[in-house]
């Protein structure tokens, strides 16, 4: 396989990827945002049962509306919109692991706003 099919498929799967790391951004701002806090009204109890699931469910209408067929192995808006929730998921479960791994291999920190490097003294 040669550097142009690599750089052709990549431009095929660029949007799920990038879907990935916004995703797991996203959730991580979405636990700051729904933190359970003393004294909290009832409402709040349901988005912060649902920030888990919030980027799948976004990921699939994305992909089912917004790039209904982004690859050309025809799958079609239902396919994508699969697609595009399987990288939220993924995206769910990257964060933390990827950030350790940036911070023990580089020596990378980065923080989202509200937290500080003594949150990460513990892990």
């Amino acid at each position: 396989m040669d550097i142009a099919a690599i750089i052709q498929h990549l431009a095929y799967v660029w949007p799920f990827l990038a879907w990935t790391l916004i995703s797991a951004v996203l959730s991580e701002i979405l636990e700051r945002i729904f933190a359970k806090r003393m004294g909290e009204p009832v409402w709040l109890m349901y988005p912060r049962r649902l920030q888990g699931i919030l980027p799948i469910i976004i990921g699939g209408v994305l992909g089912y509306v917004a790039f209904p067929d982004p690859i050309p192995y025809k799958i079609g808006a239902a396919g994508s919109g699969l697609l595009f929730a399987s990288g939220g998921a993924l995206g769910v479960l990257i964060f933390d692991p990827l950030r350790d791994w940036l911070k023990a291999k580089y020596g990378v920190s980065f923080h989202l706003p509200g937290e500080d490097d003594t949150q990460d003294e513990g892990k």
